[in-house]
């Protein structure tokens, strides 16, 4: 679960606030207490406040010195006290996997399961970061892990006159994540370690929210059921997103196949019109030459046929006139001669041609 430079984005819950009275629970029982939050926030003087002595390394600014999870015992206030230091959210000297191992095995190092998870802010500061510690916690360890949480703000001595509950109630943000804890939280002084007061009402306070529990605490199981939920949770968010690259994978090959198939059709088409086109076009230019050939031809070889032959033409042109006007002069005088003439050189022509004919089949057979 990648955890550094993402905000976490889960559904918020309504959670009913609760005022925290003295507790009727037998003091004499034992309390497992988790400290978790940001590097440098005073979760390690927190831990050697409530046990009274100095066992877990601290040091002041935001340089965390917590590098794993560890647990320490005391007595308090006559009963058995055992707190677990944990390795600072956000904590930019350790991988993000190796934080989420050392602050997961804080549930097993306290054994059967903590009492309490104590959500550690100072009372200056809340910023993003801080807002989205509660949505990791749940996403570690489950919806139930905020039954067992409450805020505890640390350097309540720089709360200068001001109440807390005037901080929170100035402050959304902060008023969210208070009322996702149920509305428990509590205010430490860790410069004030013989300040014992400050310890007993945070175990009252823990009492009371065990009451509220059925008197029975975070669990080993719970946590068991938490990661299987998660790990569903993921292997579904998995299948969902490979199901959908497929699908969408598909899609676009399918889409590819249809473009080719669309320009396929779309040549074949363009090659059919083409062929269609020529073809009329060729029929077409075979009509016009049908047409227009034998006449050229038949012009042509006219042409030809009277050039070669013309003599004859001319020669049975000349005799027929002169005869046809010699026998129209004898009968009708000039005009006669005149019709005679024309009369004479067309029959002339005509015989002419015949000639001319008869002597081209001639050549043509030798």
């Amino acid at each position: 679960m990648e955890m550094i430079g993402g905000r976490c984005t889960m559904p918020k819950r309504q959670r009913t606030s609760v005022n925290i009275p003295n507790s009727s629970v037998n003091h004499h029982l034992s309390r497992r207490i988790v400290l978790l939050g940001k590097s440098g926030v005073g979760k390690s003087a927190a831990a050697n406040t409530i046990l009274g002595q100095t066992v877990f390394e601290s040091a002041v600014g935001s340089i965390s010195v917590t590098r794993e999870s560890s647990v320490k015992h005391a007595t308090v206030s006559g009963r058995s006290v055992s707190v677990v230091d944990t390795p600072g959210f956000f904590d930019t000297q350790m991988s993000s996997e190796h934080l989420m191992i050392e602050i997961v095995r804080s549930v097993y190092i306290s054994s059967p399961g903590p009492h309490a998870f104590l959500i550690v802010f100072p009372v200056n500061r809340f910023t993003k970061q801080e807002e989205e510690i509660p949505q990791m916690i749940e996403m570690l360890f489950g919806e139930e892990v905020l039954k067992y949480s409450m805020i505890l703000f640390t350097h309540g001595d720089q709360l200068e006159g001001r109440s807390i509950e005037e901080i929170i109630a100035e402050n959304e943000a902060l008023r969210y994540v208070v009322d996702q804890c149920g509305g428990r939280f509590h205010v430490f002084n860790n410069k004030d370690q013989n300040n014992r007061e400050q310890v007993n009402d945070l175990l009252q306070k823990i009492d009371t929210m065990i009451e509220q529990n059925g008197g029975g605490h975070y669990s080993n199981q719970m946590y068991e059921d938490a990661y299987r939920i998660r790990r569903e949770e993921e292997f579904e968010s998995v299948r969902k997103e490979t199901e959908m690259r497929v699908r969408a994978e598909i899609q676009r090959e399918n889409e590819i196949q249809r473009q080719e198939e669309i320009e396929r059709v779309r040549m074949e088409t363009e090659m059919r019109v083409r062929a269609e086109i020529q073809r009329e076009n060729n029929v077409r230019k075979q009509q016009e030459e049908k047409q227009n050939t034998p006449e050229c031809e038949k012009r042509s070889g006219f042409k030809k046929f009277f050039s070669k032959y013309c003599k004859y033409f001319l020669i049975g042109i000349a005799a027929g006139a002169i005869i046809g006007g010699g026998a129209g002069r004898d009968v009708c005088g000039v005009v006669g001669e005149v019709v005679g003439g024309v009369v004479g050189g067309v029959v002339g022509g005509i015989v002419g041609g015949v000639v001319a004919l008869i002597v081209h089949k001639r050549q043509r057979r030798h």
